[in-house]
């Protein structure tokens, strides 16, 4: 998750943050009025949140009843710091702090089918519209019938949809989670057969993260009738997730904290091989674990389940691979599994809830974040009448604004030397575009994305503000523009990014 404010803030809330638990936003923790959401727990969203009892607050951190635990039993939050809600209950929050009236927000968490006691967000506004953060997520169509979204996806009462795009590149199309799951509970049965009777001295080794892919080893314990390996502080978090609704939730029933009990193990992710910049796989790293075993093993299977197994054309080639550790036969097997959602998934998502504006939550940078937001199809007439609304709200209040102190007002615009130009002259164009200009970077837009844009639309101020909020631009990164040197500073750079840059 970006560290980027537009990733942790939902729109008109002030004093709520999601999963901001990282750099200037821990200062907020000191607030009691300020209220914290912890999506799930996984290290890029509970960040720097302080462990062992150290966590003083006294903010408050909202979760779901798995997290909750997971924050109280690992974590070691104290207990009146977490505040609980399942699935479909819906609590209040008031942003400006009374606890009547008209400002009252309700909240409501859904299964994010990410992790157990992952959440997705939805937010009610007073006013009718409705705000959704996913957190993390791996859409399902059971979340077209979640009652709220629901309701508001075909009332077009969706406004802000704040999404996990960590796979929005188009390549990132992978299988589904049953059929990825069914891969390796298969395969593992063909080694191991049903029983540890039947085993042939091979071990098979699964990927996992602190929770996630409990789906994956709730199958191969039952195809192989195993127990699982994991180590002393995995099996007290897979006691924690017991109370999230799933079957495989209860995986704890099919645990062993003996290595020796069992030719199934967890292993971090990484042992088996790094992902990043391609695969690279560590078939030694296997084979020594092996060899740290009471048995014999003369094969070791390492799975990776990821949805990066398909994220390059090396990854793809190379997603099986084997090698000889003197003795010991290591096999490593990429598998296409996720539970973040697929590209096809999000626009599948979001075509569904058709909102008026949609802000990524893992981008590189702006540039990358602003050519996310294209690729979603959003409500691009409430997108323009929002904008064009808040350009007559602003532009209304232009010179209004008076410094703390002074008797005259503010001009936003400094003076210029007056000209004498004739209504063709270029200078007077110039002067034109300054001013149409200016009105965009009222609206939010970079000078360079809202120069841009006019030079496409060719000083059309409403074409170009269409072409931004739209991601249709067509203009080349290094596109030229109009050369605005000595007339006003409004403009920053030659570089025009295609879209707005909001940061």
């Amino acid at each position: 998750m970006n560290s980027s404010s537009v990733c942790h803030e939902i729109p008109d809330c002030p004093r709520l943050f999601v999963d901001a638990f990282r750099g200037a936003y821990l200062q907020k923790t000191r607030n009691p009025d300020n209220v914290f959401i912890l999506s799930h727990w996984h290290g890029d969203h509970y960040g720097s949140l302080p462990r062992d009892g150290k966590y003083q607050g006294p903010s408050l951190i909202h979760c779901t009843p798995t997290t909750a635990a997971l924050l109280r039993e690992i974590h070691q939050v104290p207990e009146k710091y977490v505040v609980e809600h399942g699935y479909g209950e819906t609590w209040l929050f008031h942003p400006l702090g009374n606890t009547k009236g008209l400002s009252t927000v309700q909240i409501t968490f859904y299964d994010a089918n990410h992790c157990p006691g992952a959440a997705i967000i939805v937010v009610e506004m007073a006013d009718g519209k409705v705000h959704l953060h996913t957190g993390d997520m791996r859409y399902h169509t059971m979340m077209n019938v979640y009652p709220i979204l629901e309701r508001a996806a075909s009332s077009r009462a969706i406004d802000t949809v704040l999404l996990d795009t960590t796979y929005s590149d188009p390549k990132h199309n992978f299988q589904p989670q049953e059929a990825a799951i069914d891969a390796i509970a298969a395969y593992s049965e063909g080694l191991l057969g049903t029983s540890r009777k039947c085993c042939s001295n091979v071990l098979i080794l699964l990927s996992c993260y602190s929770i996630g892919k409990e789906k994956v080893l709730w199958e191969v314990s039952s195809r192989t009738n195993q127990l699982v390996y994991v180590n002393d502080r995995k099996m007290r978090m897979m006691r924690c997730i017991q109370k999230h609704h799933e079957s495989s939730s209860q995986i704890v029933q099919r645990c062993t904290t003996d290595p020796n009990a069992t030719d199934i193990h967890v292993i971090p992710m990484g042992l088996a091989g790094e992902l990043w910049p391609y695969f690279q796989p560590n078939y030694w790293a296997c084979a020594e674990y092996a060899k740290a075993l009471e048995t014999e093993y003369t094969k070791v299977v390492a799975f990776i389940p990821t949805g990066w197994a398909d994220g390059s054309k090396w990854n793809k080639k190379n997603a099986t691979s084997k090698f000889d550790c003197k003795g010991i036969e290591v096999e490593i097997r990429l598998i296409s599994y996720s539970e973040h959602s697929s590209f096809s998934e999000l626009k599948t998502f979001v075509e569904f809830l058709r909102p008026r504006k949609v802000v990524p939550t893992v981008f590189k940078d702006d540039r990358d974040r602003v050519k996310i937001e294209g690729r979603f199809a959003i409500d691009s007439g409430r997108a323009k009448q929002s904008f064009f609304s808040t350009m007559t709200s602003k532009s209304s209040n232009i010179g209004k604004q008076v410094l703390p102190g002074a008797a005259t007002r503010l001009d936003p615009f400094p003076k210029r030397p007056k000209l004498n130009m004739s209504r063709s002259s270029p200078l007077k164009q110039k002067e034109g575009h300054v001013e149409k200009l200016a009105s965009m970077r009222l609206m939010g837009f970079s000078a360079d994305a809202a120069n841009g844009a006019l030079v496409e639309s060719k000083g059309n101020i409403e074409e170009a503000v269409g072409l931004l909020i739209t991601g249709k631009t067509k203009l080349p990164p290094t596109a030229e523009v109009i050369d605005l040197s000595g007339t006003n500073d409004v403009v920053e750079s030659k570089s025009v990014p295609a879209t707005p840059c909001e940061k």
